[in-house]
Protein backbone atom coordinates (compact mmCIF):
# COMPACT_ATOMS: atom_id res chain seq x y z
CA UNK A 1 0.00 0.00 0.00
CA UNK A 2 3.10 1.96 0.54
CA UNK A 3 3.65 1.77 -3.58
CA UNK A 4 0.17 3.73 -3.69
CA UNK A 5 0.89 6.41 -1.10
CA UNK A 6 4.02 7.58 -2.84
CA UNK A 7 2.76 7.14 -5.87
CA UNK A 8 -0.12 10.04 -4.91
CA UNK A 9 2.30 11.89 -3.78
CA UNK A 10 4.93 12.01 -6.53
CA UNK A 11 1.23 12.82 -8.87
CA UNK A 12 1.09 16.12 -7.62
CA UNK A 13 4.06 17.24 -7.51
CA UNK A 14 4.18 16.89 -11.22
CA UNK A 15 0.71 18.00 -11.96
CA UNK A 16 1.59 20.94 -10.11
CA UNK A 17 4.54 21.85 -11.69
CA UNK A 18 3.07 21.38 -14.93
CA UNK A 19 0.46 23.18 -13.99
CA UNK A 20 2.88 26.51 -12.36
CA UNK A 21 4.93 26.32 -15.64
CA UNK A 22 2.03 26.81 -17.65
CA UNK A 23 0.72 29.78 -15.72
CA UNK A 24 -2.47 28.52 -14.10
CA UNK A 25 -4.46 30.79 -11.95
CA UNK A 26 -5.01 28.57 -8.32
CA UNK A 27 -2.90 25.74 -9.45
CA UNK A 28 -2.23 24.30 -5.56
CA UNK A 29 -5.60 24.01 -4.99
CA UNK A 30 -6.41 22.28 -8.94
CA UNK A 31 -3.61 20.30 -8.51
CA UNK A 32 -4.94 19.04 -5.16
CA UNK A 33 -8.28 18.30 -6.21
CA UNK A 34 -7.04 16.77 -9.09
CA UNK A 35 -4.71 14.41 -6.72
CA UNK A 36 -7.99 13.97 -4.41
CA UNK A 37 -9.82 12.74 -7.76
CA UNK A 38 -6.80 10.25 -8.57
CA UNK A 39 -6.52 9.47 -4.98
CA UNK A 40 -9.90 8.03 -4.66
CA UNK A 41 -9.72 6.16 -8.31
CA UNK A 42 -6.10 4.70 -7.37
CA UNK A 43 -8.00 3.39 -4.24
CA UNK A 44 -11.21 1.93 -6.01
CA UNK A 45 -8.72 0.17 -8.12
CA UNK A 46 -6.56 -1.24 -5.80
CA UNK A 47 -9.21 -2.01 -2.95
CA UNK A 48 -12.50 -2.34 -3.93
CA UNK A 49 -14.05 -4.13 -2.75
CA UNK A 50 -11.77 -5.04 0.20
CA UNK A 51 -12.92 -2.63 2.97
CA UNK A 52 -9.87 -3.53 4.84
CA UNK A 53 -7.58 -2.99 2.52
CA UNK A 54 -8.91 0.36 1.80
CA UNK A 55 -8.60 0.76 6.11
CA UNK A 56 -5.22 0.40 5.66
CA UNK A 57 -4.94 2.71 3.36
CA UNK A 58 -6.99 5.58 5.15
CA UNK A 59 -5.01 4.79 8.21
CA UNK A 60 -1.70 5.86 6.48
CA UNK A 61 -3.66 8.75 5.20
CA UNK A 62 -4.24 9.61 8.52
CA UNK A 63 -1.07 9.36 10.27
CA UNK A 64 0.52 10.91 6.75
CA UNK A 65 -2.01 14.16 6.38
CA UNK A 66 -4.24 14.38 9.67
CA UNK A 67 -7.97 12.65 10.10
CA UNK A 68 -9.70 15.77 8.26
CA UNK A 69 -8.22 14.08 4.84
CA UNK A 70 -8.45 10.85 6.03
CA UNK A 71 -12.24 11.05 6.88
CA UNK A 72 -12.84 13.24 3.70
CA UNK A 73 -10.85 10.78 1.55
CA UNK A 74 -12.93 7.62 3.45
CA UNK A 75 -15.89 9.93 2.60
CA UNK A 76 -15.62 10.05 -0.86
CA UNK A 77 -14.31 6.50 -1.59
CA UNK A 78 -17.54 5.31 -0.04
CA UNK A 79 -19.84 7.56 -2.03
CA UNK A 80 -17.47 6.02 -5.12
CA UNK A 81 -17.69 2.11 -3.88
CA UNK A 82 -21.79 2.84 -3.70
CA UNK A 83 -22.06 4.37 -7.44
CA UNK A 84 -19.60 1.28 -8.46
CA UNK A 85 -22.63 -0.95 -6.69
CA UNK A 86 -25.39 0.92 -7.95
CA UNK A 87 -23.64 0.58 -11.70
CA UNK A 88 -22.89 -3.45 -11.45
CA UNK A 89 -26.58 -3.80 -10.32
CA UNK A 90 -27.81 -2.14 -13.23
CA UNK A 91 -29.39 0.41 -11.78
CA UNK A 92 -27.49 3.63 -12.95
Amino acid sequence: MTDLFESMTEHHAERLAIMQESGVENAEQLAAEDLHRCEIEAVMRQCYPDGEKAAEYFRLVEKSRGKSSADRLRDDVRAAWKQRRIEEAGLA
